[in-house]
């Protein structure tokens, strides 16, 4: 009966005080399917409660970052089948709200960008702190067209202006000198 109620009082969302993770982000960290797995299988899991390091990061934003882009679909499938919230936001003021979107996007992954706008993701969301969308993002790191054009048919705005320089996705894509991505932002515009 004892083991019984000091099993029932443990803190499975608790932070780790070294790492700052919990025990979900940690075992996304390492890549370890099977304590993924039984985490998400327990009641009291919090599938988007966040680090406490750097970033503040959700475990789906964790999940972008991962280098392997099989590991990152396979874990964040497993995440949102478990109900973690596709727009749920960085909460460090250095980069609040950076959305997950923003980081599948900024890393380049058409895969994951497609997985989280097909499951709700929002495609205008600013972060706080530049006023950047996952198209603005997508165009600063990798300059991917399949992304840009995708984002683009599923009602991302070109026009959005970040707070910080005042540009626009097709201003950024000046910036970069692809002759590519403006011509795809440039379609349909009868004022360009």
């Amino acid at each position: 009966m004892l083991a019984y109620k000091k099993r029932k009082s443990v803190n499975i969302n608790a932070i780790d005080p070294r790492s700052g993770n919990t025990p979900l982000i940690q075992a996304l960290v390492n890549k370890d399917e099977e304590m993924v797995k039984y985490l998400l299988a327990l009641d009291r899991i919090d599938v988007n409660a966040v680090d406490n390091k750097k970033h503040y990061l959700p475990p789906l934003s964790h999940v972008m970052q991962m280098k392997n882009e099989s590991d990152a679909e396979k874990f964040a499938i497993m995440l949102i089948e478990s109900g973690a919230n596709v727009n749920e936001p960085s909460q460090s003021e250095t980069n609040l709200f950076n959305m997950p979107l923003m980081i599948a996007a900024w890393h380049g992954s058409l895969k994951l960008v497609k997985l989280l706008v097909e499951n709700g993701a929002y495609v205008n969301q600013q972060d706080k702190k530049n006023g950047f969308t996952a198209l603005m993002k997508a165009i600063f790191n990798k300059e991917d067209f399949s992304i840009v054009e995708y984002l683009l048919k599923h009602g991302a705005d070109k026009n959005i202006i970040s707070f910080h320089d005042k540009k626009t996705a097709l201003d950024y894509a000046y910036d970069k000198e692809n002759r590519a991505l403006i011509n795809l932002l440039k379609e349909g515009d009868i004022n360009d």
